[in-house]
């Protein structure tokens, strides 16, 4: 089967950020509190599924494509879409990669958000490493892609199911009400109550003084821990604040509190009141 861009919410259109999921409800667990504050500060955000899901233990892929369309009008999404590539098979090959190419032809992104490639799911990995050479396919100019070429500016990684050295964090804590609900629209996956204490993890809710994605009593801000290969990330809803800080090893998001470690030098952007870069940087 040929893949091929298929609209599910909105309308195609040039964006400021889309993020990569490689199956439905990856976008919202990943990043979805951050596209949400991007969104809310009239920022145009997409998601691109690059599979329906059509593996996954529950819902059938009619039920996880309805509930991307909710959680896409929760989150206040500009527009969404599916690229129709196979769950369980995602790879860097030339026609995967081709048939993403175009589609950040169609859509424009300035940044990409991407899974990250440190991640024990396998299609997670394959996402990493297929946006790798569609970004660099979309901006050939003798690629044998329709369409105008296409530079992505930046790429962010995002968190999955390990580590990740982190040097970007975006506060998320006054957008907390309206992610659980994204998260929740994808009611197939997420069934009874619902923990987001470090992320994802599906057992009961937490209570507001536990929820805290960097498992860390100093944060006092919540925040989205994110890797970038570029010098700066965007503040969602104004000017960048930069503070010199060594990047942090982050711990898994399904883990309950975690140490944060002093891993590389870095600088941290934090679109927080965090004062003391050191605060993030001393273990429980």
């Amino acid at each position: 089967m040929t893949p091929t861009l298929q609209t599910v919410y909105g309308e195609a259109q040039p964006l400021d950020w889309l993020c990569l999921a490689p199956h439905p409800d990856d976008a919202e667990i990943g990043a979805g509190g951050t596209l949400i504050r991007l969104a809310q500060a009239g920022k145009a955000v997409g998601i691109l599924e690059l599979t329906r899901g059509e593996k996954g233990t529950q819902g059938t892929p009619a039920e996880r494509q309805a509930e991307c369309v909710a959680a896409a009008h929760l989150m206040g999404l500009s527009w969404r879409g599916q690229l129709g590539l196979p769950d369980g098979e995602l790879a860097d090959t030339p026609p995967f990669a081709h048939a993403l190419a175009a589609a950040l032809r169609t859509v424009r992104p300035r940044v990409l958000v991407v899974p990250h490639w440190r991640d024990r799911h396998p299609d997670h990995v394959g996402t990493y490493h297929l946006a790798k050479r569609a970004i660099h396919l979309a901006a050939l100019k003798k690629a044998d892609l329709g369409g105008e070429p296409w530079r992505v500016q930046r790429t962010l990684l995002y968190q999955g199911n390990s580590d990740i050295s982190a040097n970007v964090l975006v506060d998320i804590g006054s957008v907390m009400t309206e992610w659980e609900a994204a998260i929740r629209a994808h009611a197939s996956q997420f069934s009874g109550g619902l923990r987001l204490r470090d992320g994802h993890t599906r057992d009961h809710r937490a209570s507001p003084g536990e929820v805290d994605v960097l498992g860390h009593p100093a944060a006092r801000e919540i925040c989205r821990a994110f890797r970038s290969g570029g010098a700066a990330a965007a503040r969602p809803a104004g000017s960048v604040i930069r503070i010199p800080l060594h990047s942090c090893t982050v711990g898994p998001v399904q883990l309950g509190r975690r140490r944060l470690c002093i891993h590389i030098a870095e600088s941290v952007f934090f679109p927080t009141r965090i004062r003391s870069a050191a605060q993030l940087c001393k273990s429980d």
